[in-house]
């Protein structure tokens, strides 16, 4: 079992590793849920593993991808499945 003992410890990589990050808060209400839930997540990836669009940043596509899927939460959205049709 892995147990940190003190708030100063570092976690060190042997080869260096870059990580990039974007956040973004949402509301599940917004995304079809039934109920307001205000939430953060963070998204999280390496740049030299994933190759973007030329000249777009991946956190900024995700962000837009989230913002696109929301929709008021008193009317149907097109990007989302019609559950009577399955």
């Amino acid at each position: 079992m892995f147990k940190l003992v003190e708030y100063d410890d570092t976690l060190v990589f042997q080869n260096p590793v870059e990580y990039r990050t974007q956040f973004i808060k949402m509301d599940t209400k917004m995304y079809g849920l039934p109920q307001t839930r205000n939430r953060g997540y963070l998204f999280v990836w390496q740049p030299d593993l994933i190759t973007p669009p030329a000249g777009q940043d991946i956190g900024e596509l995700w962000k837009e991808l989230c913002l696109h899927l929301e929709a008021s939460p008193f009317s149907s959205h097109p990007n989302r499945l019609n559950h009577n049709s399955l």
